[in-house]
């Protein structure tokens, strides 16, 4: 008889480890990525905390056109009205954050219906939606957000239409694509062979495959919507005076950029910072979701 020695016990088998681990554990070894999601958090928390401690920047004579830290309880100095510049900052930060954000919940619900639309019931449906978006991608984008800003009004609404209304093309497209792959899986037959509403199709087995690409495609577009409103702000054509924006500050300060130079540069340096930010937290979300893409 053969000695096999003692006998040891099993290794344990290893935990599965789930995508959205493993995503996230990607996610946070990206230093970049990382960088982009505390600099949002961080301005974001600046935008809308600040104007809930602080009383809103009210016009006072006395100290009007201070740079910064030239007079005690302005530490980023005022504008040419004597507004506080610490606050008004935030207020504008806070409207360009807002109406990024109302821009892609916009671009999500119509990207969400057209393209499944296109690729769910194929046929005429799939290619009207399709040459429309062909068409409406060749439109000059600058010219149609401004016309569409002098016709309806400068309120934020409309600026957020104006903007969103650009948008939708890119992603439906995405949609689609996801659709079409994914309509004809086993398991989505045999809900349709159950006779399971479409409704409840899309909502339980396909917009789940559809989350990866369209949070991706999402979090790329916020530092192009925040450089579109800046734009339309900039030139004029943005919010009133009475809801600042970065690029409405920025466009407003230009004049006076020799003698005040902080009326211009601060707003245009939180911007930056803001869609640096949005672009290393778009980026790593990307190769985070989808890592054969880096």
């Amino acid at each position: 008889m053969v000695d096999n020695g003692p006998i040891l016990p099993a290794a344990p088998a290893k935990a599965a480890v789930s995508p959205a681990a493993l995503a996230v554990r990607r996610f946070t070894r990206n230093r970049a990525a990382v960088l982009g999601l505390l600099m949002v958090l961080g301005l974001a928390l600046y935008a809308f905390g600040v104007p809930l401690f602080s009383e809103y920047p009210a016009t006072n004579l006395k100290v009007t056109s201070k740079l910064p830290f030239q007079v005690d309880g302005y530490p980023l100095g005022t504008d040419i009205a004597g507004r506080d510049m610490l606050v008004y900052l935030a207020l504008g930060m806070r409207t360009s954050i807002v109406i990024a954000t109302l821009v892609q919940l916009f671009v999500i619900a119509v990207s969400l219906v057209l393209g499944f639309i296109a690729g769910w019931f194929g046929g005429a449906v799939d290619f009207a939606i399709s040459r429309l978006a062909e068409v409406w991608v060749a439109l000059p984008g600058l010219l149609f957000q401004i016309l569409f800003i002098v016709v309806f009004g400068p309120t934020v609404l409309n600026l957020v239409l104006s903007i969103a209304l650009l948008g939708w093309p890119e992603t439906t497209r995405i949609v689609r694509a996801r659709v079409l792959q994914v309509r004809h899986l086993d398991y989505i037959d045999a809900a349709r062979g159950l006779g399971a509403p479409t409704f409840m199709i899309a909502v339980k087995h396909v917009i789940p495959n559809l989350l990866n690409p369209f949070v991706i495609a999402i979090s790329l577009g916020v530092p192009s919507v925040i450089l579109s409103e800046s734009t339309l702000s900039f030139l004029g054509y943005g919010l009133s005076e009475s809801q600042p924006s970065l690029g409405k500050l920025v466009g407003v300060s230009w004049q006076y950029i020799q003698a005040y130079w902080h009326m211009a540069v601060l707003p245009a340096a939180f911007l930056s910072l803001l869609m640096l930010g949005a672009s290393f937290f778009g980026d790593g979300l990307r190769d985070a979701l989808d890592p054969q893409s880096s």
